[in-house]
């Protein structure tokens, strides 16, 4: 698809909005697009986003939501998502 998903806790926090704008920088570089979704610290609302990306057949997923362990994981490992 060319895209590559990126999920952070808060967008708002200045350390993500850095880290996602060099991101963009290097996924565009790569001829990607970069997709971006914030979950706000809410778990459900986290794997909701990875499922829409799994759904979406995105190429990849960088995750800054805290461990990527249980439920999240189980569903990274399925979709063979790296």
């Amino acid at each position: 698809t060319g895209m590559i998903a990126f999920l952070v806790a808060d967008i708002l926090n200045p350390h993500y909005a850095e880290f996602a704008r060099r991101m963009q920088v290097l996924t565009n570089a790569e001829g990607h697009l970069l997709v971006l979704a914030s979950c706000d610290y809410d778990p459900g609302l986290a794997l909701a986003h990875l499922r829409a990306f799994v759904a979406h057949r995105v190429d990849g997923l960088i995750w800054m939501v805290g461990p990527l362990d249980g439920a999240p994981l189980a569903e990274v490992v399925a979709a063979g998502l790296p």
